[in-house]
């Protein structure tokens, strides 16, 4: 993967991280307890909170949003790839690797597809559910590409 390409996803998961933790930090006390009181927090805030609960992105963060999720869901969209493939690609040890994919494919954004030839070999690839992220990576890319460098940039 292009360093361009892991930087932009390290980004993105630094800008729903933080979002992700004001949010908390405002509609919650010290202790982790619900604050009616956060002087930041307002009214429409804490009523969606005690009825929802977090809203979509942050449930569909908890998902996705984890660095190496989102680097095998960017990486497997150019196609089905190997084990190992996926490994060199990502930089991410074996470990790490097949825990991401087997989460990734407890929440059905990957299919695993094995050939019993000798060697072995496992395939992965995305879901339908997983290609449906790939206009999202597009939007993330094109944020990225107006925003992320916004601090060296001359205006």
């Amino acid at each position: 993967m292009p360093a361009g390409d892991t930087d932009v996803i390290v980004a993105f998961c630094y800008l729903v991280t933080t979002c992700y933790l004001v949010r908390i930090r405002i509609l919650m006390g010290v202790d982790g307890e619900y604050c009616p009181m956060a002087a930041e927090s307002t009214q429409q805030e804490r009523d969606v909170f005690e009825d929802d609960g977090p809203c979509a992105v942050v449930d569909s963060m908890e998902q996705i949003g984890s660095q190496w999720r989102l680097i095998v869901l960017h990486e497997l969209q150019s196609g089905e790839q190997r084990f190992n493939e996926l490994k060199e690609s990502t930089d991410a040890s074996s470990r790490t690797l097949s825990r991401v994919l087997d989460d990734l494919q407890e929440l059905d954004f990957v299919d695993r597809r094995m050939e019993a030839d000798a060697p072995v070999a496992t395939y992965y690839s995305l879901t339908q559910k997983g290609r449906s992220l790939c206009p999202v990576f597009d939007a993330i890319e094109s944020w990225a590409d107006e925003w992320v460098d916004v601090g060296t940039r001359e205006d």
